[in-house]
């Protein structure tokens, strides 16, 4: 997130990072008219404990909102699964709040104009990163199984010719539902590893061959430069010129 410019950006990273952190959650951004809320949804809550581990993430919620726009400001609307208890509600921050509750998610309300906002720390986190910070996709995943697929697609085919799941579950030797079941039980996608195998070409061709931006999206089958940026971007945090000064 200290790569991000805009609240937007910053956001997007958390939603998609805490999707994989806390598997079988899903948290997400919903936009309605001037409003917008920072989502969540769990299995359907049963227990007390459910409700603690909700309100504990709107109180994370609320302090990330605060330290990316105002650090005093408070929440109007939020939307649970189960109603929160007396010790949310007395929480300093939540006196003004208003709930919704027997909702299919849990979530916060902000004025959509903070989506727009620069990060108060975007400047310095620009000048202060270096490639050590940056994210690796070379790496290795940390499940046996997916690295293994990965792998298998990334050494028998070209980036630019990607191959289906079903091609890859023939190869394996495996079903695709498998192939599926074992993704989703990582928080993961077949096109997750399509991408990392993408943006492992990306970064030997910006780092290690030097090409230019321009080459490297037409290289890898993007129809416009721009594209592949926002594209790059959106996965890594940085720009591919970012990317690049950063590993420098």
């Amino acid at each position: 997130m200290r790569s991000s410019r805009t609240v937007k950006d910053a956001l997007r990273v958390l939603t998609r990072l805490a999707g994989i952190a806390y598997e079988g959650n899903e948290y997400f951004l919903q936009t309605v008219g001037s409003t917008a809320w920072l989502c969540y949804r769990e299995g359907k809550p049963v227990s007390d404990g459910h409700i603690a581990a909700q309100q504990a993430t709107l109180a994370i919620f609320l302090k990330i909102i605060r330290l990316s726009v105002d650090e005093n400001w408070r929440p109007q609307q939020l939307r649970s699964q189960v109603r929160m208890n007396k010790d949310l509600r007395a929480a300093e921050g939540w006196e003004e709040c208003r709930q919704v509750y027997d909702c299919d998610h849990t979530a916060i309300a902000f004025p959509m104009s903070f989506m727009r906002r620069e990060l108060a720390w975007a400047e310095e986190s620009q000048s202060s990163l270096d490639a050590d910070t940056l994210w690796q996709p070379q790496r290795a995943f940390d499940d046996r199984f997916v690295d293994s697929l990965h792998r298998l697609i990334a050494s028998r085919f070209l980036f630019r010719a990607l191959p289906t799941l079903e091609q890859v579950a023939g190869i394996a030797g495996l079903s695709a539902r498998t192939i599926k079941r074992r993704l989703a039980s990582q928080g993961l996608s077949y096109r997750h590893l399509l991408d990392r195998i993408c943006y492992d070409a990306a970064r030997e061709m910006l780092l290690v061959e030097k090409s230019s931006v321009k080459d490297v999206a037409r290289a890898l089958g993007y129809s416009d430069t721009s594209k592949f940026v926002r594209s790059f971007r959106r996965m890594t945090g940085v720009t591919p010129g970012q990317f690049v000064r950063f590993a420098h």
